[in-house]
């Protein structure tokens, strides 16, 4: 026969156990949300870092075409030189390897971030298209309020990134001011 202390026994170690087992369970289920609530924040944060790069970068080649087109329209048809051409098209080149980077990062970013800072992502590239557009059209060059519209666009983005990001005092932004 069977004592009944030893049944007693097996059974509370048998709870036991299975006690130990929920327990550990429910702890790997909590870390592994928390795992996947901290891989989501990284893909989150190093996605609005790649967008700030592209963008920043685009606004930089902008300005580099506008300056290179600039030049080339003000020059006289026969000092135009094959280092001017060249620098011309290398502008144009470089302007249109920075759209391909941004349109990849904005992408990404619309995945992992969406909202506003997509949206802004968004204005921000067609604004430096339709600014491009003008410039090879050679209607018009970044003058005071193109330069101040993609600046407040620019600044829309940075704010978005921000808020994206959870940075306190995300609103702080100051606009930068050119005044050549």
């Amino acid at each position: 026969m069977i004592d009944s202390t030893f049944v007693s026994a097996v059974i509370i170690g048998t709870v036991s156990l299975v006690g130990i087992g929920v327990n550990s369970w429910i702890a790997w289920r909590n870390q592994s949300k928390e795992w996947d609530r901290q891989k989501q924040r990284e893909l989150r944060r190093d996605a609005v870092i790649d967008a700030i790069r592209a963008h920043t970068d685009l606004g930089a080649a902008l300005v580099n075409l506008n300056s290179c087109l600039s030049g080339f329209l003000s020059q006289p048809k026969k000092k135009l030189t094959d280092k001017i051409n060249t620098q011309v098209s290398d502008a144009c080149q470089h302007f249109r390897d920075s759209r391909t980077s941004f349109m990849r990062a904005y992408h990404i970013a619309n995945l992992a971030v969406g909202g506003k800072f997509s949206n802004a992502l968004s204005a921000y590239f067609l604004l430096t298209g339709s600014v491009s557009d003008d410039m090879r059209r050679n209607k018009s060059f970044l003058d005071s309020a193109k330069s101040k519209k993609l600046a407040l666009s620019s600044n829309n983005v940075i704010l978005s990134a921000r808020q994206a990001l959870g940075i306190k005092d995300a609103d702080d932004l100051s606009l930068i001011e050119d005044h050549n």
